[in-house]
């Protein structure tokens, strides 16, 4: 029963990667300045992931995700949310940079995956008209990097994804503004 759906999920799933994939993957090297990786990425399709509904492993990366989760724009989402984790080095190494030049009120550890769940949001959105961000669905924001990390966010790290400003100008720049914010986390 589970092979079946899970089958039954990879086969509504492919059509929206067929579409989007190479656009998002090519964003993503992009954006964060590293190649998509060369060996192709498994996705595993699983009834139950974890807590979250997906996670990655690393070196090489290889994404788990659970099939109970419907297989649309939100899990196109999540398969390259997932996909990047193996990509954000240059991301955490500029906001550690940032952090220790700036010693801010916060610790900014978690930063990057606010990144990430950025990113693959917004590309997402950028691709499917009325699409919401996970992140921005369930209240993400709100819960893990309250106001106005969102709007930093999308300030700052949106300048880079548009190609205005480079990734550790515009990791320099979050860092610093969350740190003057008066609430800083």
């Amino acid at each position: 029963m589970h092979d079946r759906k899970n089958r039954a999920w990879i086969e509504q799933i492919r059509p929206l990667v067929a579409q989007y994939g190479d656009s998002l993957k090519n964003s993503l090297a992009k954006i964060y300045e590293t190649p998509w990786p060369t060996e192709p990425i498994r996705v595993d399709t699983v009834m139950y992931a974890d807590w979250a509904g997906a996670y990655t492993t690393v070196n090489p990366t290889r994404v788990t995700i659970s099939t109970n989760e419907p297989a649309e724009a939100g899990a196109l989402e999540m398969i390259f949310h997932e996909s990047s984790h193996g990509m954000m080095d240059k991301v955490e190494d500029a906001i550690d940079t940032a952090a220790k030049a700036q010693n801010p009120p916060f610790q900014p550890g978690s930063l990057w995956h606010a990144v990430l769940f950025y990113t693959a949001g917004a590309l997402v959105a950028k691709q499917i008209p009325g699409y919401v961000p996970l992140a921005d669905r369930i209240g993400l924001w709100k819960r893990a990097w309250p106001d106005p990390a969102r709007a930093l966010m999308e300030q700052d790290w949106g300048a880079h994804m548009d190609g205005k400003t480079g990734l550790e100008p515009a990791l320099t720049k979050l860092v610093a503004d969350l740190a003057s914010q008066p609430h800083a986390h």
